[in-house]
């Protein structure tokens, strides 16, 4: 498997019959529902089948080897008898062989109004489900919901579903008095932990997320503490128990959203962390990508001097940003899908760009006289994430949201891992 970046004349019946690879295939590997609609810079997974290659005037393994994206000692390999000297019309059998692949766990967000049919697609490609969100109340008690008929989906996949319990409002945005009014309240948390546990047992989850963002930076301890609780509460009667953390680059770092996320208590004091190593790029912010690769390494650097490597899910985004470049005050982006934005670059045949320190890809357009930048992720920058995992051998991966379909990301992780199923253990 490799990537092709689409150049400009490229049509995908062409990249079909030079890569040896059935166009139904190039069509449902990328999930492009408008098959014609190809983007110069556009990113393809090509999955070609092995085959046997003609030499042609002008070949050398040196350029079949670039062409074909394999390497001249895998060529070798399987042409014993091959050397530099190559005779126009002679075969050479190209093997492109299956990675070996290691088990993960794969995490996936989502909220309790999902489409079924599209969560259906989803769940083979996923170790948990964590539906988003129980909402704290102000008495400690929980909000209700109704997510029963994804809760079964999920377990009908082997997929093991999570409740998420998060300090936000009941009109979106998270509260930092809302966290303090539970980590401060003994009988608050009492309510708290006692209503989770009720809910565990009757929906038949199978463990717990604690999201809290935007927790007081004088409630770091505390925090620590509250979480030690809740550890040892629910893992000690049988529930998986996991943490959403800011993405921190060091200890002392300052700052609302970091600060009381303390990763070393986090590690010793959890099954696995959620990393939230996205929004760089966010709604009102700055044009840049959601989540630049140099940041992402920085984290997991920090992350992997704290938390053991196997208890770390690395959070991935399956959504981009369209700015307005540059930001006007009050002027939301727009977040849009990956395939929205390919078919966005389509429409205003603008080429895609990728900037190379961080993997990400961005173009840019012009519409009623204001410049946009478009920042997203595809298929190459996914891939150099599951590179992060697979090279430091982390526990897995943590998408947000599933909402967005983005096949091109199950068929990576189904080709480089073996996603690990815990009900079927």
């Amino acid at each position: 498997m490799f990537f092709h970046f689409v150049k400009k004349g490229d049509s995908l019946y062409q990249l079909a019959k030079f890569y040896h690879v059935p166009l139904y295939r190039l069509i449902k590997d990328n999930g492009l529902e408008e098959p014609d609609h190809l983007s110069v810079g556009q990113c393809l997974i090509i999955r070609p089948k092995s085959f046997v290659y003609t030499v042609q005037k002008g070949d050398s393994l040196a350029k079949i080897s670039a062409d074909y994206h394999i390497s001249i000692q895998d060529i070798q390999t399987y042409n014993a008898d091959l050397t530099e000297n190559l005779q126009i019309g002679q075969k050479i059998r190209l093997v492109y062989m299956d990675s070996k692949r290691k088990n993960i766990s794969v995490n996936g967000y989502c909220y309790e109004g999902m489409d079924e049919e599209k969560l259906k697609q989803c769940l083979p490609s996923l170790s948990y489900l964590s539906i988003f969100a129980y909402r704290i109340e102000e008495n400690g008690h929980l909000s209700s919901m109704k997510e029963e008929k994804l809760i079964k989906l999920a377990r009908n996949y082997g997929v093991a579903p999570l409740m998420v319990v998060a300090n936000v409002k009941e009109k979106g945005g998270f509260s930092s008095e809302l966290a303090s009014s539970v980590l401060s309240d003994s009988s608050k948390k009492n309510n708290l932990f006692l209503d989770i546990l009720k809910t565990l047992q009757q929906k038949q989850y199978y463990g717990v997320n604690f999201d809290f963002e935007y927790v007081f930076e004088k409630e770091k301890e505390a925090y620590s503490a509250f979480l030690n609780d809740a550890y040892q509460f629910f893992s000690s009667r049988g529930y998986l128990f996991t943490i959403a953390l800011a993405p921190k680059i060091s200890s002392a770092q300052k700052g609302l959203l970091y600060t009381a996320h303390d990763y070393s208590n986090a590690g010793k004091n959890s099954d696995y962390v959620m990393l939230m190593t996205y929004e760089w790029g966010y709604t009102y912010g700055d044009a840049m990508p959601v989540a630049p690769y140099s940041k992402v390494k920085e984290v997991v650097e920090y992350a992997l001097q704290e938390i053991p490597k196997q208890n770390i899910l690395l959070g991935v985004p399956n959504y981009g940003y369209d700015f307005l470049y540059p930001k006007e005050k009050g002027v939301p982006a727009k977040s849009l899908s990956f395939t929205k934005a390919i078919e966005l670059a389509y429409q205003k045949k603008a080429e895609i760009m990728r900037d190379n320190k961080n993997m990400t890809p961005y173009f840019t357009y012009n519409q009623d006289g204001k410049k946009h930048i478009v920042h997203f992720d595809d298929s190459y920058s996914f891939y150099k994430r599951l590179e992060l995992v697979d090279d430091n051998s982390l526990g897995g991966i943590s998408i947000w949201t599933i909402k967005n379909d983005t096949p091109q990301y199950r068929v990576l992780l189904n080709y480089f891992f073996l996603v690990d199923k815990p009900l079927e253990h």
